[in-house]
């Protein structure tokens, strides 16, 4: 049996594969991608729940893969900078995790966010040139999330 693979939190066992580490170097002003073998057996489980590391990571692989020249003007935030937010992080440790994306100059962010209280992901997109926010929740329907969002409607995109 493969030592690295964790049977108990992984619900498809392979005995004869053996899952490593996968390294992704930094591109396109990404951090380094580190995906262990459980956040790789994830991808595999049809009916598994997608963890903080393989939303972050698929976020930056896809943009790298699709969108470097044509989202000049997009800035793809890690889901771990609302946590930085909302728990008051210090503006050095804000800067340090967010200045690589040079949020900045875009004139769109794409935020993913962690709804905890029912273990499921949305998408939200700031387009400050419209001054909208698009938000994407495939569970809407089933567990309405605007009790969960504080828009001040005089809050000035300029």
């Amino acid at each position: 049996m493969d030592s690295t693979i964790n049977v108990s939190t992984t619900d498809y066992f392979y005995p004869c594969v053996t899952i490593t580490q996968c390294v992704c170097p930094p591109c396109d002003g990404f951090p380094r991608q580190i995906f262990s073998p459980d956040d790789i057996a994830l991808f595999s489980n049809t009916v598994g729940c997608l963890n903080d590391t393989c939303i972050n990571g698929c976020a930056a692989l896809l943009y790298s893969t699709f969108l470097p020249a044509a989202a000049c003007g997009c800035a793809i935030l890690s889901t771990h900078d609302l946590l930085r937010v909302r728990y008051n992080a210090t503006d050095e440790i804000l800067w340090h995790n967010t200045s690589w994306s040079r949020y900045w100059e875009k004139e769109i962010w794409i935020i993913p966010i962690h709804r905890p209280c029912i273990g499921h992901w949305v998408l939200c997109t700031a387009d400050f040139s419209s001054r909208r926010l698009l938000l994407f929740d495939s569970l809407a329907e089933h567990h309405p999330w605007k009790k969960d969002v504080q828009v001040d409607f005089h809050f000035s995109f300029s």
